[in-house]
């Protein structure tokens, strides 16, 4: 019990991953429930290291002025966009013009050590929200289920897709890292967390909207690195859809779930901004380190 009470743990390997295999066990099928964590004892240590972490990140954008109204948000949040991509243009670049196949395949395995079952996520965010905003996470969680065919489901295309680089990857000699790094870990970690525990609804609102709105250009890179590689359309797919697909959901998030909630409640779009603030610092330094780790491993 002694590291529960150390500020700094949150952000340590170890404690990350306790996050990280509790809510995969949170979220297992049912014929996992015997081994869902549910005592008393499981759940404070995770709520110490949670809020550890909240209170970590909170006092990291302490001096932001945050939007408190409809206005102010819109112009604020395209600028976050805005600068996020063009925070990771550099990694988007290599990874599209110059990047060897292995780069990209080792780039798209370390996405998936730390998938967060986006399709779960989107399923917990419906609860509770009003039927306008619920029908636009619903439509969007259809789509993560391949509009109703299986092979088309999103994790499903992704699985794919990954099982053509790990092959690669194997065939090159090339191994992912035996500890998944932290700050991916954290990256992966994040949504699930916010998901799950419903005070954090808004902030995960923010950061679905963030993700979704910068995800196309991320989409678009490694598709095009893969298209100059050689790659299968079969290991393409996942990518390419996702270029379009969630153009149209990043707008449709923004118009159809942000505004309705920031409209009439300054405590709300506040909290939305802050996960919005958050999501950004914590994708920030996952990319600085999935580039170092990328061009490290396969140049």
């Amino acid at each position: 019990m002694e590291l529960l009470t150390n500020k700094e743990y949150f952000s340590s390997n170890t404690a990350q991953y306790l996050l990280n295999d509790y809510y995969r066990a949170l979220t297992s099928g049912p014929e996992q429930f015997h081994s869902v964590p549910d005592s008393i004892e499981t759940l404070k240590e995770i709520r110490v290291i949670e809020d550890a972490w909240m209170m970590c990140e909170e006092g990291k954008i302490s001096e932001e002025i945050l939007p408190s109204n409809n206005g102010e948000f819109l112009d604020w949040y395209r600028k976050k966009l805005k600068l996020l991509n063009k925070n990771i243009r550099g990694f988007l670049d290599y990874i599209e013009n110059d990047a060897p196949a292995s780069a990209i395949a080792y780039y798209v395995c370390m996405e998936e050590l730390v998938d967060g079952s986006f399709d779960d996520v989107m399923a917990l965010a419906q609860l509770g929200v009003n039927n306008e905003s619920k029908l636009a996470i619903a439509e969007n969680y259809w789509d993560e289920m391949g509009k109703g065919q299986f092979s088309r489901i999103h994790t499903e295309m992704f699985s794919e897709s990954s099982s053509y680089c790990k092959k690669m990857l194997e065939d090159l000699a090339l191994k992912l890292p035996k500890d998944i790094p932290t700050e991916c870990l954290m990256n992966g970690n994040l949504v699930t967390f916010w998901s799950l525990r419903r005070k954090f609804i808004p902030r995960l609102y923010g950061a679905i909207g963030l993700i979704e709105g910068s995800a196309p250009l991320r989409f678009r890179a490694v598709t095009k690195g893969m298209e100059r590689c050689g790659f299968p359309e079969s290991a393409i797919a996942y990518h390419r859809e996702h270029i379009q697909i969630d153009a149209v959901h990043g707008k449709e998030w923004l118009q159809r779930v942000l505004i309705p909630h920031i409209e009439n409640d300054e405590r709300i779009c506040q909290e939305i901004a802050r996960g919005v603030l958050i999501r950004f610092s914590v994708a920030a330094n996952y990319y600085t380190c999935i580039e170092a780790i990328v061009r490290e491993r396969c140049n």
